[in-house]
C-alpha cells in the first residue's frame, strides 16, 4: 500500500504524477487500484513508492524518430509513450513547444532524478525543460518582470526549477488519463479531470477521470476540477491551479 500525503489535488501536475505512479503499479499488478483523499491518494499494491521509481530509472530507453521534431514514441523499459501524438482530439494534453520535445523532456527528467532520492519525488531542481503542466512551479514573463527564455549567464541559458519525478510521472500519467480539454474562443482553453473517493482500478479510474461515467457499472462519487491553459510566453502554454467544484454521485 502506497499512501501519498499533502498533495495539491487542485494542481493537475501532482495528480497526473500520482496516476503515472498508479500506471507503474499496474504493470506489475492489474489488480491495483487508485483512490483519492482530502489531501492526497492511496495506491493498492505490493509494491513500494522507491520500487516504482527504482523500475523507471533503472529501465533501458528507447526513442523512435518522428517526422517532425518530436518522437513518434519513447519507450522506457516495456512502457510505451505516445500520446503526444494525438492532437486532433478534444484531451489534446501537449501544451509545450519550441525547443521542448517529449525526447528532452525524459532525457533531461531522468538525469535530474539521479540526484532525488524517491522518498523526496517532489523535490524541485534547475531544469531547462518542463511539460507546463505542474502548476506550482509556473512561472510567466509578466510574473518574473522579464523571460528566462531569452535571458544567459555567462554565455549559459538560464534554467528554472522543475520537479523531475513529477515530471517525468506526469509524461507516464498522461499515457493512459486525458484530461477534457475544452476549446474556448475567447478565453482560455479548460482542462477539466475528476477525482474519485472510493478504489478503482486502471480502467474505470481513466475514464472516471475524464467525466466518462456511462459505462460504470456502480454510481461514483466524484469532485471536478477545472484548470486553466495560459499563455505564458511566445508559442508556449502552461496550466493554472484548478478551481474545484463540488462532488457528486454520478
Amino acid at each position: 500500500m502506497i499512501t501519498l500525503e499533502n498533495l495539491t489535488l487542485s494542481n493537475p501536475g501532482e495528480v497526473l504524477a500520482v496516476c503515472g505512479l498508479f500506471v507503474l503499479a499496474t504493470r506489475q499488478d492489474r489488480k491495483a487500484m487508485l483512490a483519492w483523499t482530502d489531501n492526497g491518494a492511496v495506491i493498492d499494491t505490493d509494491q513500494t513508492l522507491d520500487e516504482l521509481l527504482n523500475n523507471v530509472f533503472s529501465a533501458d530507453i528507447k526513442t523512435t524518430p518522428g517526422e517532425k521534431s518530436e518522437p513518434q514514441s519513447i519507450q522506457i523499459g516495456e512502457l510505451l509513450l505516445d500520446w503526444w501524438q494525438y492532437r486532433n482530439r478534444s484531451n489534446k494534453n501537449k501544451i509545450w513547444a519550441g525547443t521542448v520535445t517529449a525526447e528532452r523532456l525524459v532525457a533531461t527528467m531522468i538525469e535530474g532524478c539521479k540526484t532525488i532520492k524517491g522518498e523526496h519525488w517532489m523535490t524541485a531542481t534547475p531544469c531547462s525543460q518542463s511539460t507546463g503542466i505542474d502548476a506550482i512551479l509556473v512561472w510567466t514573463p509578466i510574473d518574473l518582470g522579464w523571460s528566462p527564455n531569452k535571458q544567459k549567464d555567462g554565455g549559459i541559458k538560464i534554467k528554472m526549477p522543475a520537479r523531475p519525478w513529477v515530471e517525468l510521472l506526469i509524461l507516464i500519467g498522461t499515457q493512459g488519463f486525458s484530461a477534457l480539454r475544452t476549446r474556448n474562443k475567447h478565453t482560455a482553453d479548460d482542462w477539466e479531470y475528476w477525482l474519485w473517493e472510493k478504489p478503482l482500478t486502471l480502467l474505470p479510474a481513466r475514464m472516471v477521470f475524464r467525466g466518462d461515467f456511462k459505462n460504470n457499472l456502480k454510481p461514483v462519487c466524484a469532485t471536478r476540477y477545472q484548470a486553466k491553459v495560459q499563455d505564458k510566453g511566445k508559442n508556449l502554454r502552461a496550466l493554472t491551479f484548478a478551481e474545484r467544484h463540488s462532488k457528486g454521485e454520478f
